[in-house]
């Protein structure tokens, strides 16, 4: 995590096929860390998918896609925790959950979908836009340093 500005890493996973249920945000994304320069100190994780807002409230979890909750040390190694369960998605940052999303998709799906097939594991560092673009003074090249990563998958 950084707070240079123009700077934005994510750790997200990305559908095996990103159009079973149509172009994006159909067919699901999950950035269960995303960290913006502009926003130093804080995991943004934000889960996309098409879902309704119409039964999200701070007291309900259903549809719950993001969160400005999730406090992170800059310059350290901090943790990050995704639980993925049939229609439900966890996310912890340094062991204290920060959002949970009982997903319920829109248009025309059910849950699972669309977090019901393969998806893959990308680790990115790329450059900011629009609030937190880059600037003349941004360090490049840049990169983001990752101790090791988990993996675990279900039992077959």
């Amino acid at each position: 995590a950084t707070s240079i500005p123009g700077l934005q890493e994510t750790l997200w996973l990305w559908p095996n096929n990103d159009t079973m249920y149509g172009s994006w945000p159909a067919s699901g994304e999950i950035d269960f860390s995303e960290f913006y320069s502009n926003h130093g100190g804080l995991d943004i994780p934000y889960v996309h998918y098409n879902s309704t807002t119409t039964s999200t409230s701070l007291a309900n979890p259903v549809n719950q896609v993001t969160a400005y909750n999730c406090p992170i040390t800059v310059g350290a190694f901090n943790t990050y925790r995704l639980d993925w369960e049939p229609g439900q998605l966890s996310i912890q940052v340094n062991n204290k959950t920060c959002l949970v999303d009982d997903y319920v998709p829109d248009g025309g799906l059910s849950s699972p979908a669309p977090f019901d097939q393969p998806f893959f594991l990308a680790l990115t560092q790329a450059l900011g836009t629009g609030a937190d673009a880059l600037v003349p003074t941004t360090p490049l090249p840049a990169t983001t340093q990752i101790d090791y990563v988990r993996v675990w998958g279900p039992i077959k």
